[in-house]
């Protein structure tokens, strides 16, 4: 009997054995992972192909982008295709335990923790959480706390980088910025009672030593006993903002380059964005956005010129009250930035990746009202057009509201923390149809131990990681850092 020929697919079908491999990988560096994930119960051809490293080096690489995630937070080199494949679905596979046990109404225990056994503020995850920053009185520390969770609960850690700070007092604020490869961290303080620096320094975590670096000479503001502390109003990865009464000031620390305007009645609650060569003012007391372009800065003669050139008042360019999104003609009131957690310090806004804003207001029950806008670039992209995204009742009082920090996780979807008493909320949140109104699942997130009030403490959800700060001994002698993972190692 003759052989008979393999049969042959019918007219108008696909098969997955007619593209070459590179075809097909090239095709998956478009797709999400769990659409890589999926193309498994396509064909054998398809499914060896999802199993290539370099599909998942190339896919989380594509998402450390897209989520604003530290690249080096991931040694590709070194990971298995296991720990690839782990770390570019853990963003989908934390975010659906939350939306699994919320819906179920129970609350989302961690699966692992670690101590670290010294008192911490100003908590800060380098976002992919593998990196975390927090100061002590007058040191700066970071730790290396890995891509997976610690292999057993109690775990003690020891950071690997120290910096004092010198010349301060107190560490007022401390903020983290992309800077090319490495990281960029700028802190305020004060010298009490004399003055107030900005210090900012670099790091690079994957090297075997990692250090701090000062990238430039602080800046220094001279203090009364009797002044209000300066407050540091925006930083991207070039210019800082700060309100110190009479004036506002802007620092250009790459250029070292600076220059001042009277201050805004009020101003110390203001923010500042930055976008394609304009400046962009949030005003508190009007519920307004101003536009306006960045004045001439004049280079900073040395580190003990301790005052920039006075300059006349912004030269507004464009204001834009702000609104209900579907109701114009309600004004938003007694609005404030929210804390959204962004890293790349970018000054420029395209369609792909549009810098946005989130505003909380006051509703007349009194919860708190969540907008958010997108600064959209227009053709000359000499300006920016605001864009109204969407809108959403929050479910606590205004007065609570500037606890919450928020997180973008996709192009329409935002996750939300917020702690009251001694739980943190959660919200999953997309606003796809900002005329629907946004569709949200929210629940508890369960931290063993929290303090009645703590505020300090941070949150990733691309990793599925949070820390904050918990009473050393049971009598309150003390604090520690805990740091809690929510996602399996498997």
């Amino acid at each position: 009997m003759s052989a008979q020929p393999d049969p042959q697919p019918a007219a108008g079908t696909w098969s997955g054995h007619e593209l070459p491999t590179d075809m097909l990988i090239a095709v998956m560096s478009f797709l999400s992972p769990c659409d890589i994930i999926s193309l498994r119960q396509v064909c054998k051809t398809i499914s060896e192909a999802t199993y290539i490293r370099s599909v998942w080096i190339t896919t989380l690489r594509s998402l450390c982008y897209q989520h604003d995630i530290y690249p080096s937070s991931f040694s590709y080199a070194d990971m298995t295709l296991q720990e690839l494949e782990r770390a570019a679905t853990a963003p989908n596979r934390f975010r659906a335990r939350l939306r699994r046990e919320f819906l179920q109404n129970k609350p989302v225990l961690p699966v692992a923790s670690r101590i670290i056994h010294r008192d911490f503020q100003h908590l800060r995850f380098v976002p992919g959480g593998r990196y975390l920053l927090a100061v002590s009185r007058q040191f700066l520390c970071m730790w290396d706390l890995g891509n997976r969770p610690a292999p057993e609960s109690g775990g003690v850690l020891h950071h690997v980088a120290l910096q004092r700070i010198e010349n301060t007092t107190h560490i007022l604020s401390l903020r983290v910025r992309a800077f090319k490869d490495e990281i960029l961290v700028i802190l305020s303080s004060v010298n009490a009672p004399d003055s107030f620096r900005v210090h900012v320094f670099t790091i690079y975590p994957p090297a075997p030593n990692p250090e701090f670096k000062q990238l430039i000479p602080d800046l220094v503001l001279p203090m009364t006993a009797a002044d209000q502390y300066p407050a540091l109003l925006c930083a991207t990865a070039r210019h800082i903002v700060i309100y110190a009464t009479p004036v506002t000031i802007l620092w250009n620390f790459i250029s070292d380059s600076w220059t001042s305007w009277p201050a805004e009645p009020n101003g110390y609650n203001n923010t500042f964005y930055f976008c394609d060569k304009n400046l962009l003012v949030l005003r508190v007391e009007r519920s307004e956005i101003h536009l306006a372009a960045i004045p001439p800065l004049h280079r900073r003669m040395s580190p003990d010129y301790l005052f920039p050139p006075f300059g006349p008042r912004l030269e507004i360019l464009e204001t834009t009250p702000l609104h209900r999104v579907n109701d114009p003609a309600k004004p938003l009131r007694q609005c404030f930035s929210g804390v959204s957690l962004v890293f790349h310090g970018r000054e420029t806004s395209t369609e792909d990746q549009p810098l946005k804003i989130d505003i909380v207001s006051e509703l007349d029950d009194h919860r708190a009202l969540l907008t958010h806008l997108a600064l959209m670039p227009t053709v000359a992209r000499t300006t920016a057009k605001l864009t109204y995204l969407g809108e959403r009742a929050l479910d606590f009082e205004y007065e609570l509201a500037n606890t919450v920090q928020f997180e973008w996780v996709g192009r329409r979807d935002i996750q939300s923390f917020f702690v009251q008493k001694n739980a943190v909320h959660v919200c999953l949140a997309s606003l796809s149809d900002s005329e629907a109104g946004a569709r949200e699942v929210s629940g508890l997130l369960d931290i063993p131990g929290l303090p009645e009030g703590e505020l300090c403490n941070d949150f990733c959800s691309f990793s599925g990681r949070v820390c904050t700060r918990m009473e050393e001994t049971e009598g309150g002698q003390g604090k520690k850092l805990l740091i809690l993972d929510y996602l399996s190692p498997n």
